[in-house]
This record gives structure tokens, sequence and C-alpha cells, in this order.
């Protein structure tokens, strides 16, 4: 529910503003990633336009965090700003005018400072693989029909990977960057069914595309592409991994979201 009871009736005078956190969800596979972009849709897009809609003026939505094209999100903030007291039944009508892939949970008041990006503490993702075909995880999970790769090897340097906080050797480059640090506190392969698994991993941030690469270097451990010593020569180096490929988007779920006010 939309939390008004501590908004007095200050809410109507010039300049005040009300800031507001909603928690989301939404199924990526028909949007070019969160943020907006020229000629594409993305689920922000949809998001400012619903809430724009309903408010009758234009309002900006800022969120934890980009998500890349195809990309799932189960657990996903973002937050807005609002001049005026949020009409009766606001997130009924909001979930009906966005469209049937996204879901807004819940909104809520909080203070003028707070922010979906940069005050989240930790982002966990999983990221699903499975190796017999099946109709119904197609869009939520990366098909390995074909070949099976040595789980067992995977985890162990995905565990390796806990030892290390510079992954630029598995990042997409980003000229604006300022640092490639990451503090890993999960990182494991975990058998889902009896032909799936996830790499659930979390950390304080991630670079982009970092997820995705991690997967499809460890699947080419797990193919015998790279061995284990190149691989850690190379995260040892800060090297880079030239043949190893990002892991498709549709597998991949960003799945928790913490901050330091948010149970």
């Amino acid at each position: 529910m939309v939390d008004l009871d501590n908004i007095e009736e200050a809410v109507l005078e010039q300049g005040y503003r009300q800031r507001y956190f909603m928690h989301m969800a939404y199924d990526g596979s028909n949007y070019f990633g969160w943020q907006n972009q020229l000629s594409v849709i993305s689920v922000q897009e949809k998001v400012e336009k619903a809430i724009s809609k309903i408010l009758n003026h234009k309002t900006g939505v800022v969120g934890c965090g980009r998500t890349d094209t195809g990309v799932h999100a189960t657990n996903y903030y973002a937050h807005f700003d609002c001049f005026k007291i949020l009409p009766d039944q606001f997130l009924f009508k909001l979930n009906n005018v966005l469209p049937n892939d996204i879901v807004v949970f819940d909104i809520w008041a909080v203070h003028a400072d707070a922010n979906a990006r940069f005050d989240a503490t930790e982002r966990e993702y999983d990221y699903h693989l499975h190796f017999k075909k099946d109709p119904f995880l197609r869009k939520f999970s990366t098909e390995y029909r074909f070949s099976k790769p040595d789980v067992a090897l995977m985890n162990e340097c995905a565990s390796l990977l806990m030892n290390y906080t510079d992954f630029k050797p598995l990042s997409k480059f980003n000229p604006d960057n300022k640092t490639t640090i990451c503090l890993l506190t999960k990182c494991a392969w975990i058998q889902t069914g009896p032909s799936s698994y996830k790499l659930n991993i979390a950390a304080n941030r991630f670079l982009h595309n970092m997820v995705r690469r991690i997967v499809g270097t460890l699947i080419a451990i797990g193919e015998g592409k790279l061995t284990k010593a190149e691989f850690v020569q190379i995260m040892d180096s800060v090297g880079e991994f030239t043949k190893v490929q990002k892991a498709p988007a549709q597998g991949l779920h960003l799945v928790s979201v913490k901050y330091p006010f948010v149970k």
C-alpha cells in the first residue's frame, strides 16, 4: 500500500516534493534493458509513461541499476518524485496502465534524498542454465542441450572468484567506470532440478556485462575451452579473456537489491 500517513497538507505548498520508492518486477524479454534509449523500447520508458499518464504530468523514474536487453528482474527498485498527493488507488491504477510483463508490488514514501541507485548496498543475480529441451524455460533460462559442461569444475572456479576484487578482466570496457573494484559476497553454482543449475552471485556493485561474462567464462572452463590455470593466470594479472563470449541474456535475473532502510 502507498504510505501517506506522514504526509501533511504541506504537500500542496509551492515547491514541496515527496519522493517515493517502488518495488517492482519485470520480464525483460520484450525490452532493450531498463534504461531509456533512442528508437527502442525500455522498461524505464514504460514505467515513466504510465506514472505520467496517471499524475497528468511528466515524471522521471530512477532505477536501481541498468539491466541489459532481455534480462529479467524478479526484485527491482526505483524512485520518483511527486509534487502532489498521489491519487486514490494509485498502485491499482498504475498496474492497470502498465503492460502485463511489468508489475509494481508496492509504493511508499521515503526521505527526500533516498536514491534507488546509489543507496543500494548489495545486488544479487541468478543465472539459469538447463541441459534438456524445455519450451517453458526458453525465455528465462539458457539451454545447453547438446553438451553438458563440467559443472563441478565451473563451481570450483566460481569459488575462486571470491578471492578477487578487481574484475576488469570480466567486464566490458567502459570509459565512465571510475573503478573496476567489486566486493563479491556470493558466487556458486546451485542445482535447481535434474538437469538445471543457476549461478547465484552477489556483490556491492557489478560492472557492465560482468555477470554474463563471468557465466560465459565459467562455461568455457566447463567445456574445456579454457583451463583453470589459464583462468587464474588472467585473473591474477588483470588480463583479458579474449576468447570468451558473454552468456545470453535470457538466463539472467536480478533477484535482490538491499538497502539500509528497506527490510
